[in-house]
């Protein structure tokens, strides 16, 4: 309580008045803002060279068959989409029930996750960070009950602002740091978000192939099955042409997962995400480190700093 008063301060007046100008912006029709976010994501590509220079590379990397203005044409993609990230973010977190529910949304194999949230166990509902992420998981909240896996922010009021307004649609949010929360929530049958394409060190993971090349991939998704006896399905979705809105693509539930081998646990996973990335290469989250650990003695594939 006293941490939430001092957010009110005199120094924290300008950041309340960006959040205001921010919750303006969001009344604007959706059209609007996804042009809005656009022109953001293409100041970005011009304004951030270190992040242009990781999305090149990790666009080299995966892309080895395309040629120079194929992958320029992808990298704007995706600086685009990342402008369009943040406009939708701020949807999810401030746009009315009665606006956001008007967004057009497709929904493939819905019927995957009603028969698996039924079932006896819980469900860790896999999926990745394309650039849509935030306003998807919005949508799904909105839909069934749902726990999140998130990744504590180091800015204290960004969080108490982010997770605050998460906890309107969201039900309980669990650190990425703690295995045993995340247990328990699938041991009570409960649904859990959870991205695992994100590069958080070899001693978490295990190096399998994405995209082909030698990948640090989480090990968790397996050993979360293994212990608390859940479902594993796969969920990733995408934004339609011409700001048509959403879709979401739900996966059955994986067969013979977990299996005796956490490497070919963690390849399966990221064979589908390859092959849903390939379909929408321009709205991944490439300006992540994604390629940041390396097996042993091979050189780091980014520039520095």
């Amino acid at each position: 309580m006293q941490q939430q008063k001092q957010w009110y301060k005199p120094s924290y007046w300008l950041l309340w008045l960006v959040v205001a100008l921010l919750r303006i912006i969001v009344l604007l029709p959706y059209r609007w803002q996804m042009k809005f976010g656009r022109l953001l994501g293409r100041l970005m590509l011009r304004c951030l060279p270190y992040r242009r220079k990781i999305v090149e590379t990790n666009l080299n990397l995966c892309f080895p068959e395309l040629d120079h203005a194929a992958k320029k044409n992808i990298a704007r993609e995706s600086f685009e989409a990342v402008g369009m990230g943040f406009m939708e973010a701020l949807m999810a977190w401030f746009m009315s029930s009665k606006r956001f529910n008007k967004i057009p949304v497709k929904m493939h194999g819905w019927e995957n996750l009603e028969q698996a949230v039924s079932g006896p166990t819980g469900v860790l509902a896999c999926g990745a960070h394309f650039t849509c992420l935030e306003i998807i998981g919005r949508i799904f909240a909105t839909r069934t009950p749902v726990d999140y896996v998130y990744k504590r922010s180091k800015n204290s009021f960004m969080e108490n602002l982010v997770e605050g307004r998460r906890a309107h649609y969201m039900q309980h949010r669990l650190s990425h740091l703690d295995l045993k929360p995340m247990i328990r929530a699938l041991k009570n049958k409960r649904l859990v978000w959870y991205a695992p394409d994100q590069d958080f060190g070899p001693e978490r993971s295990v190096f399998v192939d994405f995209m082909g090349i030698p990948t640090a991939t989480l090990r968790a998704a397996s050993l979360l099955a293994k212990v608390s006896g859940c479902k594993v399905m796969p969920v990733f979705f995408n934004r339609l042409p011409n700001d048509g809105g959403y879709e979401a693509t739900i996966l059955p539930v994986l067969e013979n997962y977990p299996s005796d081998n956490e490497a070919a646990d963690a390849r399966l996973y990221n064979q589908l995400l390859e092959q849903h990335i390939r379909k929408h290469p321009g709205q991944y989250l490439w300006a992540h480190r994604r390629f940041k650990s390396r097996p042993e003695g091979e050189p780091s594939v980014y520039p520095k700093r």
